[in-house]
């Protein structure tokens, strides 16, 4: 089994980050120091939530894994209430 996100959505994520991030240029602000630090903030937002996916990507592999304790856990804690019946 493969628990990864699939292409299709990765696909979404990046062209939506993209777009997102060329339609700031559309609007119309009297600074520029204030429009590039608005459209540097809406990049790293995004940049943040790419990164996010990026770890949670495969929830079973690196080190922000899911080990077998939590499960061996709930296991143990099944058994128990089960033969408490």
């Amino acid at each position: 089994m493969n628990y990864a996100v699939p292409g299709s959505l990765w696909s979404v994520v990046l062209v939506g980050a993209v777009l997102s991030i060329l339609a700031s240029y559309v609007f119309s602000m009297e600074s520029f120091w204030v429009h590039a630090t608005m459209t540097s903030l809406l990049a790293a937002m995004i940049s943040l939530l790419v990164f996010f996916i990026l770890i949670t990507d495969l929830p079973y592999r690196g080190e922000a894994s899911v080990g077998p304790e939590s499960y061996e856990l709930v296991l143990h804690d099944l058994i128990e209430a089960r033969a408490g019946r």
